[in-house]
């Protein structure tokens, strides 16, 4: 466990490895309004299949910034770390992608010889014993300059509330339409309802069946704080892709009505001639609760450029001799 992580969430931990691998489904493009919340779910739950398998063949520039929040509300701390973002497919028959990010600089000083490490470190990593220790390299690699933050699928695994493992958890709830850059979009409420095994807190293992699931840390140890996950989806009224979303997570440490924020998370989605809206903009903020509160500690924001396919397939290949 990092140093700074055993300061009490002085970096939360943020995992959405997980391997979702599904046919994607047919949607519509009509802009006929559904009979309500849970059949615009019920497309853009389809919409969100669509999101990952296109996804996995393009890359962007991302631009990582991590400020560091102090007691009195200021950025004590800054620090920017600009990669190449990729989506690797290991090797093997199992279809597992992850997160990759081929750093670029750190703090505006070019990273000497990146291209070199990155062709190296994926040679090496191939020839790794499993899966998971090869998610677990890439990982490391990715965020080597993210100091005690290890943040990681928040890119690739749109709107995660959708997914069939995770949806039974949460009630939706339609509150309206709104209009964002000229497109119509509902705007749907969720919360969760219940427990789930696929939301999960430092406490606990991932759940064994290898579903998408979501885990942080949530400063108590493994005390029982029961996560939960709430927030507003914006869904285009007219291909039901989600063109923002807003996720918080809550715990509440001493298991009463009470509920403290651990993080919110805003998702913002742009137009693509890809078939799908791929992130220009992710801001997580983060909390540290203590004596039934919360106070800002961190906010860390992803910005990307324009979204394009490689000029070969970005996949690992098994060495043959």
């Amino acid at each position: 466990m990092n140093k700074r992580l055993n300061s009490r969430l002085t970096g939360t931990i943020f995992t959405a490895l997980a391997l979702l691998f599904a046919t994607v489904a047919g949607f519509s493009q009509t802009a006929t309004p559904p009979a309500g919340a849970d059949e615009i779910i019920r497309l853009a739950a389809a919409q969100r299949l669509a999101y990952v398998a296109e996804f996995k063949n393009l890359l962007s520039r991302e631009t990582k910034t991590f400020q560091m929040i102090g007691k009195d509300g200021r950025v004590k701390k800054e620090k920017a770390v600009v990669s190449t973002f990729l989506v690797y497919q290991l090797p093997g028959n199992a279809g597992r992608i992850s997160e990759f990010r081929s750093v670029q600089s750190v703090d505006g000083k070019p990273v000497d010889g990146s291209e070199t490490r990155t062709n190296e470190f994926f040679q090496t990593v191939a020839r790794a014993g499993s899966n998971e220790q090869q998610l677990e390299a890439i990982q490391k690699e990715s965020t080597r300059y993210d100091d005690s933050f290890i943040i990681n699928g928040l890119t690739l695994y749109q709107s995660i509330e959708l997914d069939d493992a995770l949806r039974p958890a949460f009630k939706f709830t339609m509150r309206g339409r709104e209009n964002i850059e000229g497109h119509e979009v509902y705007v749907i409420d969720y919360e969760q309802t219940t427990p789930t095994p696929y939301i999960y807190t430092n406490s606990k293992k991932a759940p064994p069946d290898g579903k998408l699931s979501y885990t942080f840390d949530s400063g108590y140890g493994s005390r029982d704080v029961d996560p939960r996950l709430s927030g507003t989806l914006y869904i285009d009224a007219a291909t039901h892709q989600v063109r923002r979303a807003v996720r918080r997570a809550t715990i509440s440490p001493d298991r009463n009505a009470t509920r403290v924020p651990v993080s919110e998370t805003d998702f913002q989605y742009t137009d693509s001639e890809f078939g799908i809206l791929p992130p220009k903009k992710i801001e997580l903020t983060q909390f540290r609760p203590k004596s039934g509160t919360s106070q800002k500690e961190a906010v860390v924001t992803f910005d990307y450029d324009k979204f394009r396919r490689p000029e070969t397939d970005v996949k690992m290949v098994e060495e043959t001799n």
